[in-house]
């Protein structure tokens, strides 16, 4: 395989600590590369495959967990050492037609998953949206790499089969019964029994 030429990488204990198992060259200027692939400095925060971002909730969803990774340039999940020994803390900033409730704004990306996650509520009327922005920021000794945002759009839309849309004064919309299915069930029956009359 080929290496990452990563210039900035001239203190083997920095290199060392950017991942676990990886090997060297004699010349650690050059980067490395682990068993599993390549690696270089962290370059991105993103949502990964298994767990994406939201998109579309329904009003009674409650309340959205929204993990966010910190990849490299292979978008490998960036995880280990580096994280314990480069603190990286994930800042989310909002704008929202909905009300926004949440446990936290800034969290710290673990060593051990390489993320941070978020809990959010949205409550707002139907159709109501929220733009997430997450932004990492690292104490990062000597080099300081560019990490790129991500962001998320979540819209608040209808509610599950058999569930209507209720508004309420607070402009919370919520999901109710569907009370005209019922209806329609009770006007069958009563017309089916007229019909035996």
């Amino acid at each position: 395989g080929s290496n990452v030429a990563i210039e900035t990488i001239r203190n083997i204990n920095f290199a060392e600590s950017f991942c676990q198992d990886c090997s060297y060259l004699g010349n650690y200027t050059h980067g490395y590369q682990n068993k599993d692939g390549f690696a270089t400095y962290p370059s991105h925060l993103g949502f990964s495959l298994a767990n994406p971002c939201p998109g579309t909730v329904t009003l009674d969803s409650g309340t959205e967990v929204m993990e966010v990774f910190l990849y490299d340039d292979f978008h490998t999940i960036v995880q280990g050492k580096l994280l314990e020994t480069i603190p990286t803390v994930v800042q989310m900033n909002f704008t929202s037609t909905a009300q926004i409730t949440t446990s936290t704004q800034q969290t710290s990306i673990s060593p051990v998953t390489g993320s941070s996650s978020f809990n959010v509520s949205l409550c707002g009327p139907n159709n109501s949206s929220a733009e997430f922005d997450f932004a990492a920021r690292q104490v990062a000794i000597g080099y300081r790499p560019q990490i790129q945002n991500t962001s998320c759009l979540i819209t608040s839309v209808g509610c599950p089969d058999g569930y209507d849309v209720h508004d309420s004064d607070d402009g919370c919309a919520t999901c109710g019964k569907d009370k005209s299915r019922l209806i329609t069930i009770i006007l069958l029956l009563v017309i089916i029994s007229l019909c035996f009359l």
